[in-house]
């Protein structure tokens, strides 16, 4: 007997199979023994599972089809306990750990409607146990029971409305934050696209949603005294730069925060959370760090702007002094004291800024 040309053996069993045309072609010598597409795996386990049964050796079997044994032995035991069908039907996977906005959406109106967790999750493609989550955590608001058309509605709207009211702790931001399609935290999709067609000329602060435990928020107290100091009053006049998201007071008041911060701004915007402290200025998220070098490059393209900016806020902080208070002014960074009876400093008090230097 002969056996079927280009084909590959299975063992001496007379079998062999090949690979053509994106299917698979089994053949018994030189007679057609089934077919199925390359892409079908269930379909491939079963005939492996159905050769081991009929008497073909195990070994011959991963040989011929590049598997170990123990996967041979798994299949032949799946067909005699659990039948056929096993190797037919879809595989279960997990549903996706984080739900977007538009799943949020149908969620709370399925859930509106009447429908149970379970059902409502099945119905967006989801895990229940997730979607859950989402209800303990007050991401995903549930109507009252028995509620649907407009009163459904009208209870999505209402639960809505007391989301907007609740508070947003640490876990419930890093999801939504996850789930921007804009990039991570980027969650004002419209006033970004207006930006990015030159529409826009600086997004506003607001502050739609009290948030918990945002990190570095303390940095709010000092907005009140670059306010008060005016520090942000004539940026727009001699530090203008081009329209944007980002403005040029909000570049100033990031670069004076990380200063008090006492960190750099790539510290802050590439190893940390720009979406974090973003909270604090009342926008989505800060920019990212080749971003915010570009704005700084901006704001300081013009020497002599940035030169008639620093001698305004000079005149102004000179005349808020008493004529009998004396006029001194203190800028000191070296806020790290090094002992050494060097010259050279250590290299491991060498911080980030280099504002290190040996005391006194």
């Amino acid at each position: 007997k002969f056996m079927a040309p280009q084909a590959t053996p299975i063992g001496h069993s007379g079998l062999s199979y090949e690979v053509r045309n994106g299917m698979y072609q089994y053949w018994y010598y030189t007679m057609p023994n089934g077919f199925h597409d390359e892409d079908d795996i269930g379909a491939r386990n079963l005939k492996i599972a159905t050769f081991g049964e009929d008497g073909v050796d195990d070994m011959d079997l991963a040989a011929a089809f590049k598997i170990d044994v123990r996967h041979v032995r798994r299949l032949r035991r799946t067909l005699r306990t659990r039948g056929w069908e096993v190797f037919t039907d879809p595989p279960k996977r997990r549903g996706p750990s984080a739900i977007d906005e538009e799943r949020i959406a149908s969620a709370e109106l399925l859930l509106a409607e009447g429908a149970s967790i379970r059902q409502a999750a099945k119905d967006i493609g989801v895990n229940h146990e997730t979607l859950r989550r989402y209800v303990r955590k007050g991401l995903v608001e549930a109507a009252p029971p028995g509620a649907s058309g407009e009163a459904a509605e009208g209870a999505v709207e209402e639960s809505s409305a007391e989301k907007a009211a609740s508070p947003l702790d640490r876990f419930s931001r890093e999801v939504l934050d996850r789930a921007a399609r804009m990039g991570r935290g980027a969650r004002n999709k419209f006033d970004r696209v207006l930006a990015s067609k030159g529409k826009l000329k600086a997004v506003m602060p607001r502050f739609l949603r009290p948030r918990m435990g945002v990190r570095n928020a303390g940095i709010m107290t000092a907005f009140v005294a670059m306010k008060k100091l005016g520090i942000l009053d004539d940026v727009e006049k001699y530090l203008p730069i081009p329209n944007g998201y980002y403005s040029g007071k909000l570049i100033v008041m990031a670069q004076t925060s990380f200063h008090l911060l006492r960190k750099t701004p790539a510290q802050v915007l590439k190893h940390g959370t720009p979406a974090e402290l973003g909270a604090a200025f009342g926008i989505d998220r800060l920019p990212c760090i080749e971003k915010f070098r570009e704005k700084i490059k901006a704001l300081s393209k013009d020497l002599s702007r940035v030169k008639g900016w620093c001698n305004e806020m000079s005149r102004r902080w000179w005349r808020e002094f008493d004529d009998d208070f004396d006029r001194v002014i203190n800028l000191d960074k070296h806020y790290k004291i090094c002992s050494t009876r060097k010259a050279r400093i250590p290299r491991l008090f060498l911080n980030s800024k280099k504002c290190c230097l040996p005391a006194l």
